[in-house]
């Protein structure tokens, strides 16, 4: 395939979460293949356009924020004349509102990509649906999309970052880590659906067996004094250490023995899983749709039920007690990350993508 194409990629942020970190590394990486790719939306979250920043991708400040916004497709029109776009691509739903309506009006291919358990209403009218996994576009369908394509492409991230990371003693020393201490962690947004509390409850019912355990909270949000609450009161304040944001996240997570993500609700995927399964580190999680697909029960990490910290602490525990078996999964881990779930091997699946969509429509006319 040697067709170059430009691509309007639109967002309206609101934090520098998952999504808007795809967005940032699928336009490097098609700009590396020979696209011209400009991402557009509103210029509030500087973390992320800090990072578009770093990996040299265009940025297009563009007031479509709000799905009642009455210039919106009209700017956005605008600009896809402009660079001449071949093809617009949408991210979250405000964009896509907006996007997808300004595509039918310019007669351009678009692409609504879907990154967690929303609605499909936002995403009506795209000549395809994109979701980030099956477990997302299984929750449309059940919300009532149809009559509309739709595709899964798994997310990816890219691997250099995981070449140049810190030594784990290094870290060990820094975060006051004693030589028998066994550190798991979380790495999520302090909000209550990520499930933070099911985890300190795990903590409470470890803390007898495991005095050496050390529980990494890597995030900020606003449920942090309850979380500190939480933790005073069942006794494991000495256990559960909050870092905050971490600009090298990545590094902090290689210290742990195993990652859990205990969310409870509309997660869709989960980034964190994949970034510990890059480090060879298996992830505790709740079972819960998407989530499945970046765990493998049993192969690669262990999956629990939602708001359970019984079942959370015994799936942790037998992790920490059979050595062997949490390695094995951690490399299972590593290996499937490798093969499926690159922010490479994403770009050529969504380059394919356009390439099909603007074959289609040159066969039409």
């Amino acid at each position: 395939m040697t067709q170059r194409y430009t691509v309007l990629q639109l967002i309206t942020p609101h934090r520098f979460g998952g999504a808007e970190r795809v967005v940032a590394n699928l336009p490097h990486r098609l700009i590396g293949m020979g696209h011209r790719v400009v991402v557009a939306g509103p210029p509030r979250e500087q973390l992320f356009l800090d990072y578009l920043a770093e990996l040299e991708v265009p940025f297009e400040p563009l007031n479509i924020a709000g799905k009642i916004n009455p210039w919106a497709v009209g700017r956005i029109c605008d600009l896809a004349r402009r660079l001449k776009a071949d093809i617009i691509h949408t991210h979250l739903s405000s964009a896509s509102i907006h996007g997808i309506a300004a595509a039918r009006r310019l007669g351009t291919p678009s692409v609504g990509h879907v990154h967690g358990m929303n609605s499909p209403r936002w995403y009506r009218g795209a000549t395809v649906v994109l979701a980030g996994t099956h477990g997302i576009a299984n929750h449309l369908v059940r919300q009532g999309l149809k009559g509309q394509e739709l595709r899964v492409i798994y997310y990816g991230i890219p691997p250099e970052p995981f070449d140049h990371l810190r030594p784990v003693a290094e870290l060990r020393a820094e975060l006051g880590l004693q030589p028998g201490d066994r550190p798991i962690g979380v790495l999520a947004g302090l909000v209550w659906r990520k499930g933070h509390r099911y985890l300190i409850e795990a903590v409470a019912h470890l803390r007898a067996r495991w005095p050496d355990l050390r529980c990494l909270v890597i995030g900020s949000g606003r449920i942090l004094p309850d979380l500190r609450e939480l933790a005073r009161k069942l006794r494991v304040q000495d256990q559960v250490v909050f870092l905050g944001w971490r600009t090298d996240a990545l590094d902090v997570m290689q210290v742990l023995d195993l990652h859990v993500l205990p969310s409870t609700e509309i997660e869709g995927f989960g980034l964190c899983i994949i970034e510990a399964a890059f480090l060879g580190i298996p992830t505790v999680a709740s079972r819960l749709p998407g989530v499945d697909e970046a765990v493998l029960d049993g192969e690669t990490g262990l999956l629990v039920p939602p708001r359970d910290s019984k079942a959370l602490a015994e799936a942790i525990e037998r992790l920490l007690v059979d050595e062997g078996f949490r390695r094995r999964l951690g490399e299972a881990a590593r290996a499937r990350a490798r093969e499926l779930f690159t922010d490479e091997r994403m770009a050529r699946d969504i380059a394919a993508l356009y390439h099909e969509l603007l074959a289609g429509q040159a066969s039409r006319h």
